[in-house]
C-alpha cells in the first residue's frame, strides 16, 4: 500500500500547475498567420536597390554558366541532328528525348530567373533567351533555321553583354 506524505502532495500540486501552465501559455500564445505590412510574404514590401544588385548578379552567374554549358550542348547536338540526316539516318529516340529535355530544363531556368528581383534589362534578355531556346527544343524533329540557330547558340553572349 502506498502512503501519500506531505512531500508527494506537494510534488503532485507542483506537477498540475506546471502542466496547467503550459496549456494556458500554449492557448494564449497563437502564432498571427496574418503577415504585418513590411513583412516580405505579405507582398507589400519592395526590393530595395542592394536587393536587386544581388539578385541579378547572382542571376547572371548562374544564367551566363549554364546557358555557355547548355549552347555547346546545342551546338554539339545541332550538328549532330543534322549529320544524320545528311546521311539518311535517324536519331535515337533516346538522343531525342534527352535533347528536349535539356532545352526545356535550360528555358525553364532562364524563366524563373526572370521572375526574380532582377534588373528589367537582364528580365527582357532572360525573357528572350529562354522564348528562342523553347522554340528549339524540337529540333530533332523539324530542322530549324538559321536565326533559330543563331538565337540559341548566341544566348550567352547576349547575356554576358547584358550582365556586364
Amino acid at each position: 500500500m502506498r502512503r501519500f506524505t506531505r512531500s508527494s502532495t506537494l510534488l503532485r500540486s507542483l506537477i498540475t500547475v506546471a502542466v496547467g501552465s503550459v496549456f494556458a501559455l500554449a492557448a494564449g500564445c497563437g502564432f498571427d498567420s496574418t503577415p504585418s505590412s513590411g513583412d516580405p510574404a505579405g507582398g507589400t514590401s519592395t526590393a530595395t536597390a542592394a536587393d536587386i544588385l544581388a539578385a541579378t548578379n547572382a542571376a547572371c552567374n548562374q544564367a551566363v554558366s549554364m546557358s555557355s554549358d547548355n549552347a555547346a550542348g546545342f551546338n554539339r547536338d545541332i550538328t549532330r541532328f543534322g549529320e544524320a540526316a545528311a546521311n539518311g539516318l535517324e536519331v535515337d529516340q533516346a538522343g531525342i528525348d534527352n535533347f528536349e529535355a535539356q532545352m526545356r530544363g535550360w528555358s525553364a531556368t532562364l524563366s524563373s530567373l526572370a521572375t526574380g528581383p532582377v534588373d528589367p534589362e537582364l528580365r527582357t534578355a532572360l525573357t528572350e533567351s529562354a522564348a528562342a531556346i523553347e522554340a528549339a527544343a524540337g529540333a530533332a524533329e523539324a530542322p530549324l533555321t538559321e536565326e533559330q540557330i543563331a538565337a540559341v547558340s548566341e544566348v550567352p553572349e547576349k547575356l554576358r553583354a547584358v550582365c556586364e
